[in-house]
């Protein structure tokens, strides 16, 4: 992945972070990962 993107993936979990409670760190997981797939298939990489 580009580092722009790599970037706009850590911004997004940690907004996440802001947002949600301490034991969600797999959905948040889950949530980053698929936002990567849909970067991905979007062809922005």
């Amino acid at each position: 992945m580009k580092k722009e993107i790599t970037a706009a993936l850590k911004t997004y979990w940690v907004r996440l972070r802001l947002y949600r409670f301490s034991g969600s760190v797999l959905t948040d997981y889950r949530i980053i990962r698929n936002a990567a797939r849909l970067i991905q298939k979007a062809g922005v990489t």
